[in-house]
């Protein structure tokens, strides 16, 4: 459950900004992933950059393993609920 909320938020949080001269960003909510391209006035070449952040990363799955937490407790909580008025 934990990789999946994890997959979920960074799949979502995918930034394409190179189509309009921007960067690529990966992360939620943090970026660890960060690609950018632009063509330089000065050398007259296109320059590229590209950075990862791994505590970025490791902070990134962190707060998916609090939100995989929260989501089940909160299911047990509206199930549990639910089970009990049907009793009644």
């Amino acid at each position: 459950m934990i990789l999946i909320v994890f997959v979920i938020c960074n799949a979502f949080s995918y930034h394409n900004g190179m189509a309009y001269d921007g960067d690529d960003t990966i992360g939620f909510p943090f970026s660890f992933y960060k690609k950018s391209v632009g063509f330089s006035l000065i050398t007259k070449t296109m320059q590229e950059s590209e950075s990862f952040y791994p505590w970025h990363l490791f902070y990134n799955f962190l707060f998916a393993v609090v939100l995989a937490i929260v989501l089940e407790k909160l299911y047990y909580f509206v199930i549990r609920k639910r089970s009990s008025k049907t009793t009644k």
